[in-house]
């Protein structure tokens, strides 16, 4: 068995995974919902704002005042919260353009 130098590994061999950010947890919510709402012929975007729409909706606030950002370290509200998908991937959005300055 090949096992990676950060392998952790229990008293009995079994091998404990590590576990998942926020963030991927909450990819992981979303895509368990999108499998169940497609056997019941429901859109996934009635539960959730899809990824690539948050990006967008990110892009046309910061854009804007892209000069005017200092860091990517900005307070965001999400009032819905969901899984967290909004703000994770407008932290990330955030964090390219104040990068890219």
């Amino acid at each position: 068995m090949n096992l990676s130098p950060n392998a952790i590994l229990y008293g009995d061999g079994s091998i404990k995974h590590p576990g998942l950010d926020n963030h991927g947890m909450g990819t992981v919510f979303e895509e368990l919902v999108r499998r169940f709402n497609e056997e019941n012929n429901e859109e996934a975007g009635e539960h959730w704002t899809p990824r690539d729409a948050v990006r967008l909706m990110a892009r046309l606030v910061f854009l804007p005042v892209a000069d005017q950002i200092q860091s990517g370290t900005y307070l965001m509200y999400d009032g819905a919260c969901g899984t967290g998908g909004m703000l994770t991937v407008a932290e990330e959005t955030l964090a390219e353009i104040a990068t890219q300055r």
